[in-house]
């Protein structure tokens, strides 16, 4: 995690020990460089976070990809390889843009997208490990994918049941907290009527409390820290 917060976020299934990553971070190698450009950050890798509260690999069974910007899909260069036995999920949308649509390589979009990501996706893309999704998506019970478009084309939020009620794991639908309180849009925009579309969406599902959002520094300033650099939303 850096300095600017960006996160990955795990679930544990206390009932059947299943783990469940959302988000893959992004490489050592871009990890590194936004290093450079900020003084002070650090860089840990994804999968040493996830070391730190004791998972073993083969217990990930699941990885959900939010949406293909470079903090978030970076990871991909190494995931399918780190976790065997996970699978792992895209939007058909989202897929679509950033591997097959010449557009993700015209400035204002390759900016933020990451060529190495989008790679390591579509050679996933061969194999039966990548579900690509079209649309709200049960992928086990009482846990669903939800579209969520405005960030990106294809962006997907996952709602979830936890001790604290019904919670989604928003990502960039929202960089902060507040986009979802007041309305508004963060300044990376694909289409904003499709975004604020979003916004109803998911607050409909979900308490605002309970909606976390992409980048947001609270997430690892107040909520209860569980290892280093790792704290519990819920």
């Amino acid at each position: 995690m850096l300095s600017s917060h960006f996160y990955i976020w795990v679930i544990r299934n206390k009932k059947n020990g299943e783990v469940i990553l959302v988000d893959t971070g992004t490489d050592t190698v871009m990890g590194q460089k936004f290093i450079s450009l900020s003084a002070g950050s650090v860089f840990v890798p994804p999968s040493q976070l996830v070391a730190r509260l004791g998972i073993q690999p083969e217990q990930v069974t699941k990885v959900v990809l939010t949406h293909m910007h470079v903090d978030h899909v970076g990871g991909m260069v190494d995931f399918p390889r780190l976790y065997p036995k996970a699978q792992f999920y895209v939007q058909k949308k989202e897929f679509e843009f950033w591997v097959n649509s010449p557009l993700a390589q015209r400035p204002p979009f390759k900016m933020f997208g990451y060529n190495l990501g989008a790679q390591a996706v579509a050679e996933l893309a061969k194999t039966k490990r990548l579900t690509i999704v079209d649309g709200d998506r049960l992928i086990e019970p009482g846990m669903e994918l939800l579209l969520s478009p405005g960030h990106t084309p294809g962006l997907q939020a996952l709602l979830l049941p936890t001790a604290k009620g019904q919670t989604i794991v928003g990502s960039d639908s929202s960089h902060i907290f507040r986009g979802f309180k007041e309305d508004m849009p963060s300044g990376i925009v694909t289409d904003i009527p499709a975004w604020l579309l979003t916004f109803d969406k998911l607050r409909a599902k979900a308490p605002l409390e309970n909606i976390f959002p992409g980048h947001d520094v609270l997430m690892a300033t107040d909520f209860p820290k569980v290892a280093e650099d790792i704290t519990q939303l819920a």
